[in-house]
């Protein structure tokens, strides 16, 4: 089974990659450091990550330093960034690919109900990130 790793300072958007990706195994970090440190155990397991979902405004190191040291780790690491704020320079050609965070309001609110959540969404579609992650894991080699 293909493992996710979501390295993103909101626990809600964390557990929300789990709900969207619950065919995959799906491991979580907060910060860069954490991160960093999750990919190099999981690749030394032999559970390398099939992709990475990076959030880019981290608390403490940003995710595009983040994505460098993991690259650093793995040259072949997929690494997608996301962000509400997509705007960005190229992050020292240190990721894949750039979604911005959409959301459909209708599906995150019938999660948030689902887990007995109290959050008020940000008005967000996630088909292109399901359908980018798909793709990067079928093409991952292993």
């Amino acid at each position: 089974m293909a493992t996710i790793l979501v390295i993103d300072d909101n626990e809600s958007w964390r557990e929300y990659m789990r709900y969207m990706f619950v065919n995959y195994t799906v491991e979580g970090a907060e910060t860069g450091e954490e991160g960093i440190s999750l990919y190099a155990r999981l690749a030394q397991a032999g559970k390398r990550p099939s992709i990475v979902l990076m959030d880019i405004m981290l608390g403490g190191m940003c995710g595009f330093e983040a994505a460098k040291r993991i690259k650093d780790i793995d040259a072949n690491a997929n690494i997608l960034m996301m962000s509400f704020y997509p705007n960005f320079a190229d992050g020292m050609g240190c990721f894949d690919v750039m979604l911005k965070k959409e959301l459909n309001a209708d599906t995150v609110l019938d999660f948030l109900k689902r887990e007995n959540i109290d959050y008020e969404p940000k008005n967000v579609s996630c088909k292109s990130l399901i359908e980018k992650v798909k793709e990067i894991i079928i093409n991952a080699p292993l």
